[in-house]
């Protein structure tokens, strides 16, 4: 028979001052002798609940198609104009609406990347003489539940890639998630007018969406 310890245990209660390191040595030493049928048993796969601690979410949310442009030129892609947009949140992923199924509740990192169109008139607004410049960005943000994570100023001109990212703490649930775009509408402060003919320009587009999340339970 095996013994685990290399002291018995002692009526007074008294210790030695190497007790505590004799009787690690000791433990390490028993575990490593042990052949395959002393181990004590161990867990096997099934004994495993699937995402028990952590899961991830990561969906291709693709383009932008909740604001769609028809009158746009043929080389132009069908997006938000200043006929068909005035200003108020647009839900890059659509009609679906993205989902955190299953989360157990605990800290949960969100990220949200992609490319995004910004026409230079958008940052244009009228002048009694001559259009001026502001520095008007399309702004991103992710929203939880109803809850902001990540809000960005985003890009102000031209094609670029974005990438915003946040961390919240959920409760146990499915959680539903805007990908939103906010851009500046058309006025006396907004863009010029994109109108040429019966034509109309493009002022803001995101396509190549990416939307990743990832929850820590425990």
């Amino acid at each position: 028979m095996k013994r685990w310890t290399t002291h018995q245990p002692r009526a007074n209660q008294t210790l030695d001052a190497d007790q505590f390191n004799a009787e690690q040595v000791a433990h390490r030493g028993s575990i490593a002798s042990l052949d395959r049928t002393q181990l004590p048993a161990l867990s096997a796969t099934s004994q495993f609940v699937s995402e028990a601690l952590h899961k991830f979410w990561l969906t291709r949310v693709g383009e932008q198609t909740a604001v769609v442009g028809t009158a746009v030129a043929d080389a132009m892609w069908r997006s938000m104009t200043s006929r068909n947009y005035s200003g108020q949140a647009v839900s890059c992923n659509g009609a679906s609406t993205l989902k955190l199924s299953g989360h157990k509740g605990g800290m949960t990192y969100i990220e949200w990347s992609g490319t995004a169109f910004t026409s230079g008139l958008a940052s244009m607004t009228y002048e009694s003489t001559t259009p001026q410049i502001f520095d008007k960005h399309l702004r991103m943000r992710i929203v939880v539940g109803g809850i902001v994570v990540a809000e960005s100023a985003g890009t102000m001109q031209g094609t670029e890639s974005f990438r915003i990212f946040g961390n919240v703490v959920l409760p146990p649930g499915d959680h539903d998630v805007q990908l939103e775009v906010i851009g500046q509408a058309e006025g006396t402060d907004g863009p010029l007018s994109t109108h040429v003919g019966s034509k109309t320009i493009m002022l803001y587009h995101v396509v190549n969406s990416l939307f990743f999340a990832f929850a820590r339970y425990r």
